[in-house]
């Protein structure tokens, strides 16, 4: 039967390819407050209902106490940003499995830096370009493909399948992730939204944020609070450096690129094109395996040394604010038998080694806590600061490993829940 799923995978992966192409098209934009999803949620909808799946479009809002839940961040749109979840039921569907990957997209940036068309699906040279492809939308494809093959070669699995496609990742939002735990509770989550050909059981925590001074008076210059400013900068890097420490104490994540970026700060503005010249403003992000108490802690110390010291220059702290929600660090003591279940049938379908690694802030944050069941994440996306990777200019997938990733789903599904005979 293996070979059978794996053959209709063969044949049918231009179809795949395709389908990935289209949702690249169809822009899905993360703008924090509001999003695009809808139009790529509604086409991969009818994509799913035209190829027999039950299918539910459902906006994480409606859900009975969604809004009242801990896990909720308002301000995100998301009674406008829809989840799309196509149901593969089995024979018994005692135990629930979702394939889940997000719809939503980092905004485009400078389409003229772009060597294709951001929004194109262009297909060439064995790779798939456009925002979103890697981070996340072949993960889309790639479920549904999986479960595909085995419905279309005559499998009934035991237990139940939902291939779900979340709004809201991007931005350090988690609505739609936290909708897909609630409405659809499942014993295990495969969260399609890691990279390097991994398998990822274990995840930082963090979050992004931002830090703001300003000066009572109004100035003609910003050269005054330009002071505060590097105070302000000196301060996080200090705080940055403890979180290096930290990192590089874990055999996870010492060494790695997230290790290497425990602290990053991402934006520095004094005063704007000749206007708000009285203030200054940073923004940051930050890793840790801290849980969150204790972190928020050693924050208001931070909060506290920076508010004296301005005040000493005669300039305001205003705090620091989250931009996004707080990700929960992941730490099994052990990995679990699913994961190690994947990763054996995705070295069986990619023909290399797969490791066993940590992720950077990502929904596994919100599928571990929420979700009640195994989860981890897995996927194909090159680093943060390579050529083609997410977030990055001329974001691709390389066409094999895309492959690799569906042959490997459908491989752990038949292992997982296929009874034989029976």
């Amino acid at each position: 039967m293996q070979e059978k799923v794996l053959a209709y995978l063969d044949e049918h992966k231009e179809e795949m390819f395709g389908l990935l192409s289209d949702l690249l098209k169809i822009d899905t934009q993360n703008y924090i407050s509001y999003g695009n999803e809808e139009a790529g949620q509604q086409f991969f909808a009818e994509f799913c209902q035209k190829n027999g799946f039950q299918t539910d479009l459902y906006y994480p809002d409606s859900i009975p106490g969604f809004t009242e839940h801990e896990g909720y961040l308002a301000g995100r749109g998301t009674d406008r940003r829809p989840n799309v979840t196509a149901i593969l039921p089995g024979k018994t569907g005692k135990q629930k499995i979702t394939l889940a990957a997000h719809m939503d997209t980092m905004p485009v940036g400078s389409e003229t830096d772009w060597s294709v068309p951001a929004l194109g699906g262009v297909m060439k040279d064995n790779r798939i370009y456009g925002r979103g492809s890697s981070d996340d939308k072949f993960g889309i494809a790639a479920s549904i493909f999986a479960a595909m093959a085995i419905r279309d070669s005559g499998v009934i699995l035991d237990d139940d399948v939902y291939i779900t496609s979340y709004c809201d990742e991007e931005m350090g939002g988690g609505n739609g992730a936290l909708a897909t735990c609630l409405k659809y509770p499942s014993d295990v989550y495969i969260n399609l939204d890691g990279g390097g050909m991994q398998v990822l059981p274990y995840g930082i925590g963090g979050l992004s944020g931002a830090a703001s001074l300003h000066k009572e008076e109004t100035l003609s210059s910003c050269s005054s609070v330009f002071e505060g400013l590097t105070i302000l900068v000196d301060e996080f890097e200090k705080f940055g450096k403890k979180r290096f420490k930290e990192l590089g104490k874990s055999p996870i994540f010492a060494g790695t690129s997230i290790h290497d970026d425990a602290y990053r700060l991402l934006g520095v503005t004094c005063g704007s094109g000749g206007l708000d010249l009285n203030s200054a403003k940073i923004s940051f992000t930050y890793y840790t395996l801290q849980e969150q108490s204790v972190i928020e802690a050693e924050v208001e110390e931070l909060a506290q040394r920076i508010s004296k010291k301005l005040a000493k220059k005669g300039l305001v702290f205003d705090g620091i604010q989250k931009v996004s929600r707080f990700f929960h660090p992941i730490y099994p003591d052990s990995v679990s038998q699913d994961a190690m279940l994947f990763k054996e049938k995705l070295e069986t379908s990619y023909g290399k080694s797969v490791a066993i690694a940590g992720g950077c802030l990502s929904d596994l944050s919100v599928l571990h806590k929420y979700g009640n069941g195994v989860a981890f994440n897995t996927g194909l996306y090159k680093g943060f600061d390579e050529y083609g990777g997410p977030h990055q200019i001329d974001e691709y997938v390389d066409c094999d490993e895309f492959l690799a990733i569906a042959k490997a789903l459908a491989l752990y599904l038949l292992e997982k829940t296929y009874s034989k005979g029976e």
